[in-house]
């Protein structure tokens, strides 16, 4: 029998307590439902049936929430992120040794980026956001770096002059076909509950390049099911490359840490296992990782930065992942009866910082 719901009862013997000595949490107990899909969520919303809700939300649907705040008894409160949305070219597909190769070659990569024009993305998806995806990206000592800084540039001339010295010929209708004869056509993953506007704006601008881009949504019931037999073409998801601390919590965007990572799942895999599984990286991936453990290895706070730094910069000059714009800020629901939720801006729909565990839910309050 399917679950459709957790109950959390409250710990009595928990350590703290609140300021007047009262014994934390206050609630007695929480409940999450267990929707079957997405869309589901913004229903209970507007309907009154949520209390408190982070996870899931998606910018693109914030005028929606707003418009139904009156009616649902809610008030939408939104948070920074520092993340961008972006594009990984599954390097390690195991269903296609032809777009494996491909994906593969790093000029490859950097033609497919320099047919993105991301200032128009940006002009017309961010709702006058200031455009610092660069500086979001980027660590500062490696601002002005060419070998990055050419992973945001937008130039079809060089792009189809590149794909064109890989060998990508046209064929009477435009398309480009692949070093087997074949089309080139090119499948993007998408989870459902992400906005899917820019990739529609991507596959315009790679059909200007000639290569086809279908677009593909997926359930969260079935995502993780899916990433894990690494049989995809491209991952469309967030790009988390902020040059901080928070990176040794969870670096699989910008290394192959594990088998999450969309760009090279199966060395991730063959990484986390100890070479127990999956497949050994080439050599310039292997220098990744032998940085990464270096820097797990560090104890000084400027050294470690810089150990930090020194790794997204070389992770962004070999394109692993191709930033496309920035992320509209996150979006959290609360009842207008629901109190104590959003210290710090912390992003509360974190998956790598376990939210919303760090915005202290023990003082979570309804009256």
């Amino acid at each position: 029998k399917a679950i459709t719901r957790w109950v959390f009862e409250r710990n009595p013997y928990f350590y703290a307590v609140d300021g007047l000595g009262r014994q934390l949490p206050y609630f007695d107990y929480f409940e999450i439902a267990n929707l079957s899909d997405v869309e589901q969520i913004y229903l209970k919303a507007i309907s009154g049936e949520l209390d408190c809700q982070a996870r899931h939300l998606s910018g693109d649907r914030a005028k929606f929430l707003v418009l139904n705040q009156k009616r649902g008894g809610y008030r939408v409160e939104f948070f920074p992120q520092e993340v961008t949305m972006g594009l990984f070219f599954n390097q390690t597909h195991v269903g296609d040794p032809v777009l494996r190769t491909l994906f593969r070659n790093q000029r490859f990569r950097l033609a497919m980026s320099y047919g993105i024009d991301r200032t128009e993305i940006h002009k017309l998806l961010n709702l006058g956001q200031k455009d610092d995806m660069i500086d979001i990206a980027i660590p500062v000592p490696f601002s002005n770096d060419e070998t990055i800084r050419r992973w945001f540039e937008y130039d079809p001339e060089k792009a189809n002059k590149m794909l064109d010295e890989l060998g990508l010929v046209r064929n009477s209708d435009g398309w480009r076909l692949r070093p087997d004869g074949r089309q080139l056509v090119i499948t993007a993953h998408i989870i459902e509950f992400l906005p899917i506007d820019w990739v529609e704006l991507v596959q315009e601008y790679w059909a200007e390049l000639g290569v086809k881009l279908n677009i593909q949504r997926h359930s969260y019931r079935v995502w993780w099911d899916f990433a894990m037999a690494f049989d995809f073409d491209v991952v469309a998801y967030y790009v988390d490359t902020k040059p901080d601390r928070h990176l040794l919590l969870s670096p699989y965007h910008i290394l192959p840490f594990h088998a999450h990572t969309y760009w090279g799942g199966k060395w991730g895999l063959w990484y986390s296992s100890k070479g127990g599984a999956g497949e050994q990286p080439p050599q310039q991936v292997m220098a990744l990782l032998e940085q990464w453990e270096k820097l797990t290895q560090t104890v000084a706070p400027e050294r470690q930065q810089e150990r930090i730094d020194n790794l997204v910069a070389e992770t962004l000059g070999m394109g692993n992942a191709l930033h496309v714009k920035k992320m509209m800020p996150g979006i959290n629901i609360q009842k207008n009866n629901f109190y104590n939720v959003g210290h710090d801006n912390y992003p509360r729909g974190s998956s790598v910082l376990n939210g919303p565990g760090p915005d202290y839910p023990e003082t979570y309050w309804m009256d």
